[in-house]
C-alpha cells in the first residue's frame, strides 16, 4: 500500500521518498519527540440523538515544517458512530484511513514529499453521528504504539501535547445521562460485571484507562483498586443513589 502511494508521487524526489518513509516508520515505532507541534480536535460542545457533527484533526505546528502526521481516535461506540472521514488538503498523500465502529477508532495517516506545511492545519475531519445520550462522551487520541498519534519532520517526531474533547449528547427531549457514577463506562446508567472487570484490567495495567474515564476519580489519569472498590459499591447501590450521595457531599466509601 506504501509503495502504491509513494509511486503515484511522479515529482517525488529520492530524499523526500526517504524522508517520508522516515516518517512512517515514527508512526509505528515511535521516535524522540521535539516537542514543537501539537494535535488538537476540533468539536461541539454538545449534540443531540440523531444529529451529524464534524471534528477537525488539527495539526498545530507554529513554525516548524511538518512532512506526516497520524492521529489515532478512540469514542464510544455506544455514543457515536463515524460516518465519513475526508482528508485535509496540507499532507496531499493518504497513508492511512481505517475506520472500526464496533470496537470505536478512527485511524488516519498522511504525508507529503514537499511544500512542508507549518501553522495550524486539518490533517482530516471525521462526521460523527449521535446515536444515545451521555452527559458526557470522549473522543482521544492514542499515543502508544502500535496506535500511535504523531506528527513528524525529517523521521523525527515533533510532537508535543495532544488534546481530548469532551462532548454531551442530549437525547430527544434535551435529557442527558446523570454524571457521577463512578465505573459506568459506557454512560447507560449502570454499572455492569463487565465494566468492573474492565476496571480490574485497568488497575493491573492489563487495558489502557481511556477504556473507561468514568473509572478515574480524581482525574489523574489512572484507575486505582480503591476506585474499582467504589465503583462495586455503585454497582450494589446503584448509580442513582450514589450520585445523589456524592451530590450530597457524602464520602466515596
Amino acid at each position: 500500500m506504501l509503495a502504491t502511494n509513494f509511486s503515484q508521487c511522479g515529482a517525488a524526489t529520492p530524499a523526500a521518498l526517504v524522508r517520508a518513509e522516515r516518517a512512517v516508520r515514527a508512526f509505528t515505532a515511535g521516535a524522540t519527540s521535539d516537542g514543537s507541534a501539537a494535535l488538537a480536535m476540533l468539536a461541539p460542545a454538545t449534540a443531540k440523538v440523531g444529529q451529524r457533527f464534524t471534528v477537525a484533526l488539527e495539526v498545530e505546528a507554529g513554525l516548524q515544517p511538518v512532512d506526516g502526521a497520524a492521529a489515532y481516535v478512540n469514542f464510544d461506540p455506544q455514543v457515536l458512530q463515524v460516518e465519513e472521514v475526508t482528508a485535509g488538503s496540507k499532507l496531499g498523500v493518504e497513508l492511512l484511513q481505517q475506520v472500526d465502529n464496533a470496537v470505536g477508532t478512527v485511524d488516519y495517516a498522511a504525508a507529503t514529499f514537499q511544500n512542508f506545511p507549518t501553522g495550524s492545519f486539518a490533517l482530516a475531519t471525521v462526521q460523527f453521528r449521535a446515536l444515545k445520550p451521555a452527559a458526557v462522551t470522549l473522543l482521544t487520541l492514542h499515543r502508544l504504539a502500535p496506535r500511535q498519534s504523531d506528527a513528524t519532520f525529517g523521521g523525527r517526531s515533533v510532537l508535543g501535547a495532544s488534546q481530548e474533547v469532551a462532548l454531551s449528547v442530549a437525547g430527544p427531549e434535551g435529557e442527558t445521562h446523570a454524571p457521577g457514577c463512578l465505573g459506568d463506562c459506557d454512560g447507560n446508567g449502570q454499572v455492569s460485571v463487565e465494566e468492573l472487570v474492565e476496571g480490574v484490567a485497568i488497575a493491573l495495567g492489563r487495558a489502557e484507562p481511556e477504556h473507561c474515564r468514568a473509572l478515574d476519580r480524581n482525574a489523574d489519569g489512572m484507575v486505582t483498586i480503591d476506585e474499582v472498590l467504589a465503583a462495586v459499591d455503585e454497582g450494589l447501590r446503584g448509580c442513582s443513589a450514589a450520585a445523589t450521595a456524592s451530590q450530597n457531599g457524602d464520602a466515596w466509601p
